[in-house]
């Protein structure tokens, strides 16, 4: 038998397009209480290099506008200057919007409050906002803000530094927690190691050596791991002790790539500076 193949496609699509008509009417005709259809948002990307923060934490007792954060494979660490607060913690991959952690919450260099359990929403480079389920400065929100420079990348020749070398002059500036010094140089090597130490307290001061990786020269995140040593007669706080973290570089007043900001912590004792390069 032969089709009409003409005839059979006139068919299909006339039924096609009942079926469209249909579908519009019955749209049109919706009652304002019948279920909409939502299709939901993809799963959010929390990592990034993130600025501008907002606090308040202990039922408002405590607040701050100057919160500095870094998310890398899931780790987050967020820190103030001014209210001498950081956290660092765990987070889950977000679902959604939405996800879940647990961060220590240090205040004035040292542990206040550990495993605190952390609820949050990010939206993928934009912003991210932390819930913290504690006692004290360990319960309220922190809200950072998405930095662009996240996706500037990253590199040795961009936070190679000397202590010697006129050419690679050293990042100096105030130095937070554990141990704080307003007169603090750290240098870097074109390889990655790190040397610092508080200059106004040379020959007996309280040094920190370690090394810098760069996990993805792609984005703005540096990995450090640092240990402190002390010079007799120096008594320095977490002598010997491991410590690791992430450092960004960003923008300040003098330009472009000028001031390091960085943060690290062991599990008792926490440090951070945002520094200039001289």
């Amino acid at each position: 038998m032969i089709k009409n193949t003409s005839l059979f496609q006139v068919v299909k699509s006339s039924i096609l397009v009942m079926a469209l008509t249909s579908l519009i009417l019955l749209q049109g005709c919706q009652d304002d209480d019948d279920p909409v259809l939502v299709i939901p948002p993809g799963d959010q990307v929390a990592s990034g290099l993130y600025k501008d923060g907002t606090a308040s934490l202990d039922g408002g007792a405590t607040t701050a506008s100057d919160f500095i954060g870094f998310v890398h494979d899931n780790r987050l660490m967020a820190f103030s200057v001014t209210s001498q607060i950081l956290i660092d913690g765990t987070l889950s991959i977000p679902t959604g919007n939405d996800f879940t952690g647990s961060v220590d919450v240090y205040a004035n260099g040292q542990i206040f409050q550990a495993d605190v359990s952390a609820t949050g929403l990010v939206t993928t480079g934009s912003s991210l906002s932390v819930d913290l389920a504690g006692t004290g400065i360990a319960s309220g929100n922190i809200t950072l803000s998405f930095d662009s420079l996240y996706n500037r990348g990253a590199s040795f020749s961009t936070i190679e530094s000397s202590l010697t070398d006129i050419t690679l002059p050293p990042w100096v500036g105030s130095h937070y927690g554990f141990e704080s010094h307003d007169s603090f140089t750290l240098s870097i090597d074109n390889t990655g190691v790190v040397y610092g130490e508080n200059i106004t307290a040379s020959p007996f001061a309280c040094t920190y050596i370690g090394d810098v990786t760069i996990p993805d020269n792609q984005v703005n995140i540096y990995m450090i791991t640092t240990r402190v040593l002390e010079e007799e007669p120096a008594t320095c706080t977490g002598a010997d002790d491991a410590f690791t973290g992430f450092s960004s570089i960003v923008d300040g007043v003098n330009g472009t790539d000028t001031v390091m900001v960085h943060a690290i912590t062991n599990g008792f004792f926490a440090s951070f500076f945002a520094i200039l390069e001289r």
